[in-house]
C-alpha cells in the first residue's frame, strides 16, 4: 500500500540533518512557550508576550514546513542540502502562509456557524421540550462534525500541493479535493499511519510528563481541585521535561511535513 511505503521511505530518510536540523531549530524556536508555562506568570503583560511570540511562531512555520517538505522531495532522488531547503522555504512560503491564513479564516467561520447552528437547534428543539432541545443542540453537532472532518481530510494537503505543484494558495485547495478524491483509500491509510507514528514519536514528551505527574503527584491534585495553574516543576524535572519536549518536537515537525511530500507525490500521478 502506499502509504505504508511512503512511510517507510520518510522513516528511513528522518535521521537526516538536512531533515532534523531545520525542525531543530523551530522547536528551539518554540522553547520559549514551554519555559512560560515552567514560571507559572499569569500577567497580562506575560499573557500578551506569550500570545504575541505564538503569533509569530505561527508566522514562520510555514517557512519550515515548505523547507522540509522540500528537502523530503529532493532526499528521495538523493539531492537534499540545506540549500535545498532554503529555496523551497524562499519560494513557496508567502503562498503557504496565505493559504494558511485562508484556512484560520475558514476554522473561525465553522466555529461561528457550529455556536450559531447549536443555538438555533437548541432553541427550535426547546419549542417542544428541554430535553428535546439537547437532543437537537447533539444531531446537528454530530452531523455538523462529520461535515467538518470530511472537509478537513478534502483540504488537508494544500500545503503538499503549494509545495509540491507551485499552486497558488486557492487554487491549492482544489488540487488538495482532486488528489483526496483520487485516493481516498490511500489517504484514509495515510491518516490511520501518520497518527500511530505520531503516538510513538511522542512517547518521549509522554514519558517526561507521566514522571513529572507521578513526582508531582500531590501538587498537581491540589492546584487542579483549587483550579490553578500546574505547579512549578523542580530542576531535574525541568530538564527531563525539556529534552522530552525538544526531542518529540523535533521528531514530529522533521516527519509529518516530509511524510506528507512523499506520499503526496508518490501518488499524484
Amino acid at each position: 500500500m502506499g502509504a505504508v511505503k511512503c512511510a517507510g521511505d520518510t522513516l528511513r530518510m528522518l535521521p537526516s540533518q538536512e531533515l532534523l536540523v531545520p525542525a531543530l531549530v523551530y522547536t528551539i524556536l518554540s522553547l520559549p512557550t514551554l519555559l512560560q508555562s515552567f514560571s507559572g506568570s499569569t500577567s497580562s503583560a506575560g499573557v500578551a508576550a506569550e500570545v504575541a511570540y505564538g503569533v509569530l511562531l505561527w508566522l514562520v512555520a510555514p517557512f519550515f514546513t515548505a523547507g522540509i517538505m522540500g528537502v523530503a522531495l529532493e532526499a528521495r532522488r538523493g539531492n537534499a542540502t540545506f540549500s535545498t531547503f532554503f529555496q523551497f522555504a524562499r519560494e513557496r512560503y508567502l503562498n503557504l502562509l496565505i493559504a494558511t491564513v485562508v484556512v484560520v479564516i475558514a476554522a473561525l467561520g465553522v466555529a461561528m456557524v457550529a455556536l450559531l447552528g447549536g443555538m438555533v437547534a437548541y432553541l427550535g428543539g426547546k419549542m417542544v421540550s428541554e430535553q428535546a432541545g439537547v437532543i437537537a443542540v447533539a444531531l446537528f453537532l454530530m452531523l455538523f462534525g462529520i461535515l467538518v472532518i470530511a472537509a478537513a481530510v478534502l483540504f488537508s494537503f494544500y500545503d503538499a500541493c503549494v509545495v509540491v505543484e507551485a499552486s497558488d494558495p486557492l487554487s491549492a485547495f482544489a488540487c488538495s479535493m482532486r488528489f483526496v478524491r483520487s485516493n481516498l483509500v490511500h489517504v484514509l491509510a495515510f491518516f490511520v499511519l501518520a497518527i500511530a507514528i505520531l503516538i510513538l514519536l511522542s512517547l518521549p514528551n509522554a514519558v517526561a510528563m507521566l514522571y513529572y505527574l507521578l513526582t508531582s503527584l500531590p501538587e498537581v491534585s491540589a492546584s487542579l481541585l483549587e483550579g490553578g495553574s500546574m505547579p512549578k516543576p523542580e530542576f531535574g524535572t525541568a530538564v527531563l521535561l525539556i529534552l522530552g519536549y525538544i526531542i518529540t518536537n523535533t521528531l514530529v515537525t522533521a516527519f509529518l511535513p516530509a511524510y506528507k511530500a512523499v506520499f503526496y507525490s508518490n501518488l499524484r500521478r
